[in-house]
């Protein structure tokens, strides 16, 4: 995406607050979370980013992205990542 991030700055009890776009939250934290964690986001075999959770086949390991879904939100919904084992099959606790 180009352009510069965004953000706004707001008061709290505690001082100000920086709140970050959702991408400047997984650039800044969630991204490096997962890679210290062992989990390489550029390996699709392991890590499938904004999955659609309706129109995914779970069961085929099919797993279809919000570009091939197209965000028809009447029929989506989205996980932000899809951690999967060595089979392929979504990790879960």
């Amino acid at each position: 995406m180009a352009g510069p991030f965004r953000f706004r700055l707001i008061n709290s009890e505690d001082g100000p607050v920086i709140i970050k776009t959702e991408q400047q939250t997984r650039r800044d934290l969630i991204n490096p979370a997962l890679e210290k964690a062992g989990w390489s986001l550029r390996d699709r075999t392991r890590v499938v980013e904004e999955v659609d959770t309706k129109q995914s086949n779970f069961l085929t390991r099919d797993y279809k992205t919000v570009d091939e879904t197209l965000r028809n939100d009447a029929d989506s919904e989205y996980v932000d990542y899809l951690l999967l084992d060595a089979a392929h099959q979504p990790r879960s606790r």
